[in-house]
């Protein structure tokens, strides 16, 4: 990692990455994983999408995903994505899944830096990114409806490809999100692209008695832009025994082909 990539990094996440990124473990030599904030809140939600254009009505079996919000950081990510054990991080190969780790920084919320935890099996490395957060512009309905108990507002906006329509709340005092949504003056409930392909739903959340630590997994993370990151799991589905001859460092023998699989992004753009 270089010194400009450094700097990029504290730009979001903080001095703590400073104060903490070269802690290694005496034991299996690797870094450690550094406790960016502790979360008085987590927000829980269930996110479903379609895999490819051609079978619309094929779901992948839901991704329960949390929302961990501190006083400074806050992180969403998929309960699935890693397996804790004494071999560190993992990626875990369970249908529907998320890889991505997305990371917020308040009160400035200027920035997101997103990791995905690809790991040598899968994109054949870990991979980070940093961008401007991203631009929303919501226009409030006049519709309302209820759910889990909470009156709720409904809000349109066009982002990277995809018509979206949420339903946020006012009566849980957070403006936050799933994945990158931003900018509504509640807690989103409900958000799904205009052809029902890519869905996140809220199912509770918790004030937290026992703060939780939100972490900085000490791995190793090759720097890329959103958009070569998106490259990356084109070619690795249209092709994706080419893609691990290319970029993995073990290829499983004695096979010759794997079928393409459809690639059907939530950022289309």
């Amino acid at each position: 990692m270089n010194s400009k990539k450094i700097i990029l990094t504290m730009c979001f996440i903080g001095c703590q990455i400073l104060a903490f990124a070269q802690y290694i473990d005496p034991v299996t030599f690797r870094k450690l994983d550094i406790t960016l904030d502790t979360a008085t809140m987590e927000v829980t939600y269930r996110f479903t999408f379609v895999c490819g254009t051609l079978k619309p009505d094929v779901y992948t079996k839901p991704d329960e995903q949390t929302l961990l919000i501190g006083k400074k950081i806050s992180k969403y990510f998929s309960q699935q994505l890693v397996d804790k054990t004494e071999q560190k991080i993992f990626f875990s190969d369970i249908e529907g899944a998320c890889s991505f780790e997305i990371f917020k920084k308040s009160p400035e919320k200027d920035r997101l830096t997103v990791t995905d935890i690809g790991n040598d099996f899968f994109l054949g490395a870990n991979f980070q990114y940093d961008e401007k957060m991203p631009v929303m512009d919501w226009k409030l309905t006049p519709d309302t409806c209820v759910i889990l108990g909470y009156p709720c507002r409904k809000a349109t906006t066009t982002f990277r490809g995809r018509d979206y329509e949420a339903w946020f709340t006012k009566a849980i005092p957070v403006s936050e999100r799933p994945w990158k949504f931003h900018g509504l003056p509640g807690l989103i409930l409900k958000v799904w692209d205009s052809k029902r392909q890519v869905i996140f739903e809220y199912t509770g959340h918790e004030q937290l008695t026992k703060p939780k630590p939100i972490l900085w997994y000490g791995l190793e993370y090759q720097y890329i832009t959103r958009e070569e990151l998106s490259n990356r799991y084109k070619e690795l589905l249209a092709d994706p025994l080419g893609y691990a001859k290319k970029y993995l460092t073990q290829v499983m023998g004695q096979v010759d082909y794997l079928p393409p699989r459809p690639y059907n992004p939530i950022e289309i753009e």
